[in-house]
């Protein structure tokens, strides 16, 4: 009986050693890795707010853990707007978005001391510009969805999906629970398609916009119907559904139609619906969670900091399109700029001949 008590102590030893160790060990560690992807067309101020908000409030809520936060410039072959008309060209992105990843580091080095008092250990952040999304789309020259991306991330950093929280406004937050078959009339034509699979997967961080509260009932309402919809017996059984694409089904949901095929693989909606179905108004909390802003953007605007980002960015491209570097230090153009741009940014748009040709310099 003695022996048997010694083995049971170190066996319970050992078993507490190796849980210890599996959260060191790469796929098992308990390291943040914040998907922060975006066209920065320019990066702005409010890109830069979002991004320091996001920071402190991971560091504040995980204190033991790595914040690896990664800007993501998204690939030149996306279809949205600042990426092919009205562009800067995706190396000057880069480089612009190092700048103020490098004001970032520099302001939290400043304050660290004042920021411990808070709980926030900056010594845990990694913040870095991730270029893989443009990597690993030339060879294919075409944008390979949100989905697509993720899983090569995890795979490139050698993590587990639980790992990777996505950060986006929170308006998108009732889209990517409605998933792909939306039966809400007002949304027919849902923009993620892959909402459900990114939810089965993936934590998220949503930055307000103008309401700042969450309807955790409402989500999983939406959630509810849509396992509802593909366990019933009005939907072929055997359906996949491509996470690159859209299928739509008609009013009735007995069958498919405009179905569009791609080179990539399907990935069958029922693979997910464990996951799905272990999801409840409680848990959904551990999975979707929201930050307000804490400092003020310098715009003279109330809307929020993702939205002032976007409508920024546009605000530069226009200020700085067809001007020469005389043109740009105009004081006008440049009390202008100040309000949009940080220092760094401001003093390579206004003063670097590299960006000269880079405006409405179309990507092919």
């Amino acid at each position: 009986m003695q022996h048997y008590s010694k083995y049971l102590k170190y066996k319970q030893k050992y078993l507490q050693l190796k849980q210890k160790l599996s959260k060191k060990l790469i796929g098992g560690n308990p390291d943040i890795y914040v998907y922060n992807g975006g066209s920065f067309s320019p990066i702005t101020i409010g890109h830069k707010t979002v991004a320091v908000d996001a920071i402190k409030y991971l560091l504040k809520q995980n204190p033991d853990s790595i914040i690896h936060y990664h800007f993501v410039p998204t690939t030149t072959f996306y279809s949205k707007l600042s990426v092919q008309e009205e562009c800067i060209r995706w190396e000057d992105r880069v480089e612009l978005i190092r700048s103020v990843i490098g004001e970032i580091q520099h302001d939290f080095e400043d304050n660290k001391a004042s920021l411990l008092r808070q709980g926030i250990n900056v010594d845990n952040l990694r913040i870095t510009c991730d270029t893989f999304e443009q990597d690993i789309s030339l060879p294919t020259k075409s944008f390979l969805s949100t989905y697509i991306y993720l899983e090569e991330f995890c795979k490139h950093n050698s993590i587990r999906s639980d790992q990777v929280v996505l950060l986006y406004g929170q308006d998108n937050i009732e889209d990517i629970c409605l998933g792909p078959y939306t039966t809400v009339p007002q949304k027919p034509n849902n923009k993620w398609a892959n909402g459900l699979h990114l939810l089965a997967k993936y934590k998220f961080l949503f930055y307000p916009r103008q309401d700042n509260s969450i309807n955790y009932e409402k989500l999983y309402d939406f959630i509810r119907g849509n396992i509802d919809l593909f366990t019933s017996h009005t939907m072929p059984i055997h359906c996949t559904y491509n996470t690159s694409i859209h299928s739509f089904f008609d009013p009735d949901n007995t069958k498919i139609y405009g179905e569009f095929d791609a080179t990539t693989g399907n990935n069958d909606i029922l693979d997910i619906m464990p996951q799905l179905e272990a999801i409840n108004p409680v848990t959904l909390k551990d999975k979707i969670f929201s930050i307000q802003s804490t400092e003020p953007v310098n715009t003279g605007s109330s809307a929020d900091a993702i939205s002032i980002a976007e409508v920024s960015s546009s605000a530069v491209r226009a200020l700085l399109v067809d001007k020469n570097v005389e043109q740009r230090n105009h004081p006008e153009i440049h009390s202008e700029l100040s309000k949009y741009v940080t220092p760094r940014v401001l003093d390579r748009l206004i003063n670097s001949e590299l960006y000269i040709n880079s405006i409405c310099d179309k990507k092919i």
